[in-house]
């Protein structure tokens, strides 16, 4: 109780001192939102630093994004499952651990598949990596820490100019812990270098990358019995918890090549960069608010003349997924079906691909590009080897109008050869409607063959299923209107699937013959008083089968916080609290063998707010915070006996399972993390 006291005094004391403050109040009054997410993810406010950092993609390099320094914003996000512009994600119970999202969202397929999804929270995107073109060095470093120094997230990023017409830049991230059960802990990286150059008559222009993304995990199935979680205080160590395997690991490794190359066939030179345009603006499934910018660099004029270009791309990638129990337990708690071999177990996977990509280009208020890519994918699948070939015809077409009133962006793929009938139809269009706000609509369409865990899994070379699936047909619709008076966001999306693939409550992939479908309504609603902010979000959907597919009904999540500046404006502060809340539904259990989520039937996750604290200030290119995580377990530990025999069906206050993210896996218990974060220019 003592220690509660002092959280919550401290608070009280930083909101009063804040309140006395009316000139505070005033020149703060003008700060952005904060944390709880709300309409769209990538379109911001630019506000240009003294030394302007710009970054772009190598399928689009005319396109430009820009770096904001000026508001604090979701600095003290530091976990990927909190930092996701949508509603949170769910790991098993500590950063970096297999999540997967609170609300459904499709994931756009294009070909060969392996299926294993559980650290797609955590990987680098080979489309997703950055070039940059800054007229000086630039440098930015972050570390974020726990109590204990085994447990941290480093990212760095260097960005130099080798040349008057080359550049190099490398991209770093580092997620270590050791968690606070047995066999817990885990050690991921990602890593990007890049480097590009153009040719003095700016014809050519060629584009190098490396990534590689790495992922370690100790497996420890879950803890034996949960309810020993709440014996002897929830202060007493949970190191020494029995845990269902004590001698399983699995390693994820991916490295990926990539050379792509632009030529311009036509004489003329290409048209000066457009800042956060188009694609920027059309990211619909994001939930953030939409802001008129604009562009810190001139676009093109509107009379520019057609360019042609030729684009070729060259990927080679190898990827492995590896997972094996030297000394598995006896009993088949975990394993189930899969435990095969009592000496041990194990479940390999790799292959190395090869990528070809042939685009012609036309840009011109955008740009329309009509292509095929093929890959080749050299599987090795203990005990079996199988050659898979990718055929699909492109076609992009990106429109881009100068008044920024309407924009269109497509994406269409169709597959050939073993993807044969593979299809996808991506369409985004967003309308600035006068007086009343924006309007965004997304139309999705995709036809994709099963993942290979679907179709065919070997543990310890013995072949556990192998199945002749119907490939899903997949439609998502979604609309949703920005009022920009009330900064208020009504998002709908409805979600059918025909011939879903899921995994029963045996671990066992199965096919549904009936449609499924997830409807979705989504509000955000943020409010603010001067320097106070009060940001909402509220998401609500229904599965028409819960039998095969489970998501909470309701989540929530809000943050409150105050925004302003101190020292005559040398230090800028954020400090608050966020609250988190899904209501109470079968959560998916997770199997380490596999490394995938499944169904189960015993065990309800009882719904409790989830609370943490933060306070974060940043003075010039310094930023700094510190946070208490999962306060919630401080808060409600002290008022369980009040609450323990009382009839709330609802609501679960017993540490043994208020705890409970999926069944077996608690969250980690009340934690401080505190983070830092500079930037360097030149």
């Amino acid at each position: 109780m003592k220690r509660i006291t002092i959280i919550i005094f401290s608070f009280c004391i930083a909101y009063s001192t804040f309140a006395q403050m009316p000139n505070l109040l005033n020149k703060a009054s003008s700060l952005g939102s904060g944390s709880a997410p709300q309409a769209d993810a990538n379109f911001q406010v630019i506000h240009p630093d003294s030394v302007p950092i710009h970054y772009f993609y190598a399928n689009n390099p005319d396109e430009w994004f820009s770096f904001s320094d000026t508001l604090l914003t979701n600095f003290h996000q530091y976990d990927p499952a909190r930092e996701v512009d949508y509603f949170d994600y769910i790991n098993l119970g500590d950063v970096g651990l297999p999540a997967r999202p609170l609300l459904y969202q499709p994931i756009i397929r294009e070909g060969f598949h392996v299926g294993f999804n559980q650290y797609r929270l955590y990987e680098w995107q080979q489309n997703e990596v950055r070039f940059f073109n800054n007229r000086k060095a630039y440098t930015e470093a972050e570390y974020t820490q726990s109590s204990s120094q085994n447990e941290f997230t480093v990212k760095a990023l260097a960005s130099i100019k080798l040349g008057k017409k080359t550049r190099f830049a490398a991209d770093f991230r580092r997620i270590r812990q050791d968690g606070i059960y047995q066999n817990q802990g885990l050690k991921h990286g990602n890593l990007s270098l890049t480097a590009w150059y153009e040719s003095k008559d700016k014809r050519h222009r060629a584009y190098f990358s490396y990534l590689t993304n790495s992922f370690f995990q100790q497996q420890n199935g879950g803890i034996s019995d949960v309810t020993n979680i709440g014996e002897g205080g929830i202060f007493s160590s949970r190191s020494q918890l029995s845990v269902n395997l004590l001698a399983a690991e699995t390693t994820h490794n991916q490295d990926i090549f990539s050379l792509t190359n632009y030529i311009s066939l036509t004489p003329k030179k290409r048209p000066k960069p457009i800042v956060d345009s188009i694609s920027s603006k059309l990211d619909t499934l994001s939930f953030r608010p939409i802001e008129p910018s604009k562009p810190i660099l001139e676009s093109p004029e509107k009379k520019q003349k057609a360019n042609l270009f030729i684009m070729h791309q060259l990927n080679y990638e190898t990827t492995s997924f590896k997972f094996f129990d030297t000394a598995p337990p006896s009993d088949s708690t975990v394993y189930g079906h899969f435990m095969v071999d009592e000496r041990g177990l194990r479940h390999y996977v790799g292959y190395r691909a090869i990528e070809n990509t042939l685009k012609i280009r036309l840009a011109y208020m955008g740009n329309l590009d009509v292509g095929i890519r093929h890959k080749v994918f050299f599987v090795e699948q203990e005990p079996k080897d199988t050659t898979i070939n990718n055929l699909f015809l492109t076609g992009d077409w990106q429109l881009d109008i100068p008044n920024d009133n309407f924009g269109l962006q497509v994406k269409a793929r169709l597959g050939l050869l073993d993807n044969g009938a593979d299809y996808l139809l991506d369409a985004n269009a967003f309308l600035n409607i006068e007086k009343i706000g924006r309007l965004d609509a997304k139309l999705t369409s995709q036809r994709y063959s099963p993942s290979l865990i679907q179709h065919r899994a070997y543990i310890s070379k013995q072949e556990i299923w192998n199945n002749d699936f119907s490939k899903p047909i997949e439609t998502s619709l979604v609309a949703k209107l920005f009022i920009p008076k009330t900064k208020t966001t009504i998002h709908f999306q409805n979600h059918l699937i025909n011939n879903l693939i899921y995994m029963d409550t045996l671990g066992l992939p199965q096919q549904e013959s009936s449609a499924v479908n997830i409807l979705q309504l989504l509000v955000a609603q943020n409010f603010k008083y001067k320097a106070f902010h009060f940001d909402n979000a509220v998401g609500f959907q229904q599965v028409s089968n819960s039998e095969v597919l489970r998501y909470p009904s309701l989540v929530t999540k809000h943050s409150l916080y105050f925004e302003g500046f101190l020292f005559k404006r040398a230090a800028q502060v954020k400090v608050g609290m966020d609250v988190r809340y899904n209501s109470s539904y079968y959560a998916n259990d997770f199997q380490p063998a596999t490394g995938q989520f499944f169904l189960q039937n015993h065990t309800n996750i009882a719904p409790l707010p989830i609370v943490d604290f933060f306070f974060s200030t940043k003075v010039q290119t310094f930023r700094a915070f510190i946070k208490v995580e999962n306060a919630n377990e401080l808060i409600f530990n002290e008022t369980v006996e009040n609450f323990v025999n009382t009839n709330l069906p609802s609501w679960n206050f017993n540490p043994s399972y208020y705890t409970l993210v999926a069944p077996q896996y608690p969250m980690r218990s009340w934690t401080m993390r505190m983070g830092v974060h500079w930037r360097f220019y030149d």
